[in-house]
């Protein structure tokens, strides 16, 4: 908002300028719901799949890739309605970062596994 412009020591009966607008957004709808659901359960199911091959020795493992899973999965799923799911996602996330040793991480990821399929 602008100050009212000053005359010969009077104030001016002008009308300050009008605050800028800002275009109103759409609220989202039940179709966008529908994706952001079906994503998140798309990102879960794949978690699950990949902790599952670790767990069981299968495959190779992307340490840091399945370290983000568990990440976006922290983040995500309270918005869910899985509060339990997205702290145990975040606490598993940060006991395995520290982790150098891939046997020592190996071993963390078949001793948990059960207690992700509990929760999930």
């Amino acid at each position: 908002m602008r100050w009212p412009a000053r005359s010969s020591g009077t104030l001016s009966t002008a009308r300050p300028a009008p605050a800028a607008t800002l275009a109103p957004t759409a609220p989202l709808s039940s179709q966008n719901d529908d994706d952001l659901a079906s994503r998140y359960r798309a990102r879960k199911e794949k978690l699950l799949f990949e902790a599952a091959q670790v767990a069981e020795g299968r495959g190779t493992t992307e340490w840091d890739a399945l370290a983000m899973q568990l990440h976006k999965l922290a983040g995500t799923a309270g918005y869910f309605g899985e509060t339990r799911l997205g702290e145990w996602a975040r606490t598993f996330e940060d006991r395995l970062r520290p982790v150098e040793d891939g046997q020592d991480r190996l071993g963390l990821v078949r001793d948990q596994y059960p207690s992700l399929r509990v929760v999930a």
